[in-house]
C-alpha cells in the first residue's frame, strides 16, 4: 500500500506482532506515519510505513476525534475549573485549556499535536504516566479530572471517574 491510500478513519488490515489485525487509522504523525487503534485489542498502535497496512477493509465507525471531542466538552462542562484528563486507548489527552495547563507543568515533554480547528491544542501522554501526571498537576495546585472514555451510545451521562482536588 503506498502513503496517498491511506486515509484518516479508514480501516486496514495489517500484521501486528505478527498476528493479522483490523487497524483504524486515528491521525497522521508530524514525524511521520500514523498513530491508530488495533480493533481487535483496542491498543494504540503506531504504523510507521504505508507497508504495514494490507488491504482497506471499511471505515471505522464514527469514533472519529470529534466524537472525543464532542464527548470532551459535555464532561467539560460538568466539571468546570479542572484539567479534564480523557482516556483515549492506553493513552490520555487533555485538550484547549487543559492542553496548555498540563504542557505548563510539564514544559511540554509529551506528544504535542494541532487539532482539525473543531478542538485546538492537544496534548497526549502513555497511561503508564498518568499517576506522575496526576501528582505534578496537583502539587501546582490544579484540580484534576480523570475519566474513562465510552463510545457513543455506550453508559449515556457516564460521570467522570474520579476527581483529584489539591488540599
Amino acid at each position: 500500500m503506498k502513503k496517498a491510500d491511506v486515509r484518516i478513519g479508514g480501516v486496514y488490515e495489517a500484521r501486528v506482532s505478527g498476528k493479522r489485525a483490523h487497524v483504524r487509522i486515528d491521525y497522521e504523525c508530524t514525524e511521520g506515519g500514523w498513530m491508530g487503534a488495533n480493533l481487535d485489542s483496542g491498543h494504540s498502535i503506531r504504523v510507521r510505513t504505508a507497508g504495514r497496512l494490507r488491504k482497506p477493509v471499511g471505515i471505522a465507525p464514527p469514533t472519529s476525534e470529534l466524537d472525543v471531542w464532542r464527548q470532551w466538552q459535555r464532561l467539560k462542562e460538568s466539571n468546570p475549573g479542572t484539567a479534564l484528563l480523557f482516556q483515549v486507548a492506553d493513552r490520555f489527552e487533555a485538550y484547549g485549556d487543559d492542553a496548555h495547563t498540563v504542557a505548563s507543568v510539564f514544559g511540554e515533554p509529551y506528544d504535542w499535536r494541532d487539532g482539525d480547528n473543531s478542538n485546538g491544542p492537544t496534548i497526549s501522554f502513555p497511561y503508564a504516566s498518568l499517576e506522575a501526571t496526576i501528582r505534578k498537576l496537583v502539587a501546582a495546585g490544579h484540580r484534576v479530572a480523570v475519566c474513562e472514555r465510552v463510545q457513543p451510545g455506550e453508559a449515556r451521562g457516564k460521570p467522570v471517574e474520579k476527581i483529584i482536588i489539591p488540599v
